[in-house]
């Protein structure tokens, strides 16, 4: 499946571990290829909110706990720009 990303657009990925699609990319471990560390189980206020056009996570709500779903999905919503995808 192709995210329904534009060029151009900045996008956060959630999750991406050593093989992101797009930067930054959070994970909860460092690599070189993460730019923030954070469990995605809390609220990210490291990262500043409102500045995104998208937000892919791709294979991540499954390592999140069913009672932080919630949580993760608002994170998403704060970090998006209005319209975001």
């Amino acid at each position: 499946m192709t995210p329904p990303f534009q060029p151009g657009w900045r996008v956060l990925e959630l999750g991406g571990g050593s093989n992101p699609q797009f930067h930054p990319n959070v994970d909860v471990r460092w690599l070189p290829q993460v730019d923030f560390v954070a469990d995605l189980n809390k609220p990210l206020p490291a990262i500043v909110g409102d500045r995104y056009d998208g937000v892919y996570a791709r294979y991540v709500l499954e390592h999140v706990s069913w009672r932080n779903v919630r949580t993760l999905i608002r994170e998403s919503h704060r970090l998006l720009r209005p319209g975001g995808v």
